[in-house]
Formats: structure tokens, C-alpha cells, sequence
């Protein structure tokens, strides 16, 4: 086997450093939230829950639709990482999605109707507790 000269060591180490910072670059943020996005369709659901929570670190406005449509998501330690999400985020329009979660939430688990009627709503609920 051949020596390598120095020279040729320092260029080999150099064109090795190269490829690593090239294949080795961090996500922008938006790539990010574009993966986390993608993630919340994810079969499992530690892979959702881990997606929300990292989209409501990031903050960006645009993943409010995507994390609204997750607040159905069948598993509660998802739509519980969702709800804080879009909390973190502090987009005003999930509001409106944040209320329609709880009362489908709620009317599933406990059975209670909401009726809203001149500005006041009137709750009647079957459970005890």
C-alpha cells in the first residue's frame, strides 16, 4: 500500500470535512414544520404527539390548520400535545377550533347538548362527574 503525502492527507481531510457539512446541514425552520405536519398523520401516536409539541415549540402560524384538523385525533395524549401547540403558537383563529374540540370532546364523553341561545348557553349534562 502507497504512503499518502501530507498535502494529499490535508486535501482528504478537507474534502471529507466538505461532504459532511453538505449532507449534514440543519432544517430551516419551515422544513421543519413541513415534516412535523407530516408527521401528525403518522400511524403512531407517540410519532403525532412528539410532531405537535414540536410544531408548538417552532411557532409558526401556518401549521394552525394542519393542528386543528389533529384535534380529532383518536388518542387524548395527542389532542392534549395539539391543544398546547396551538396555545404556544397564540393564532386567534384556533379559538374557534379549540371551542368546537371541547364540546365534541366533552359530548362524547359525557353526553351533555350545548344549546347557545341570545348570548347565553344553556349545558345539560348526564354524567356525575
Amino acid at each position: 500500500m502507497r504512503k499518502m503525502s501530507w498535502t494529499g492527507r490535508v486535501l482528504f481531510v478537507l474534502l471529507a470535512a466538505l461532504c459532511i457539512s453538505l449532507t449534514a446541514r440543519a432544517l430551516t425552520p419551515g422544513e421543519e414544520a413541513d415534516a412535523c405536519v407530516a408527521q401528525l398523520k403518522d400511524p403512531d401516536a407517540a410519532a403525532r404527539e412528539k410532531a405537535a409539541v414540536r410544531l408548538g415549540e417552532l411557532k409558526i402560524a401556518r401549521a394552525v390548520a394542519p393542528l386543528s384538523a389533529a384535534l380529532s385525533d383518536a388518542e387524548p395524549p395527542v389532542r392534549v400535545a395539539v391543544v398546547k401547540a396551538l396555545g404556544a403558537i397564540g393564532d386567534t383563529g384556533a379559538i374557534t377550533e379549540l371551542g368546537k374540540a371541547i364540546r365534541k370532546d366533552t359530548e362524547r364523553r359525557c353526553g351533555w347538548r350545548w344549546r347557545g341561545r341570545w348570548g347565553r348557553s344553556t349545558i345539560s349534562c348526564a354524567c356525575r362527574g
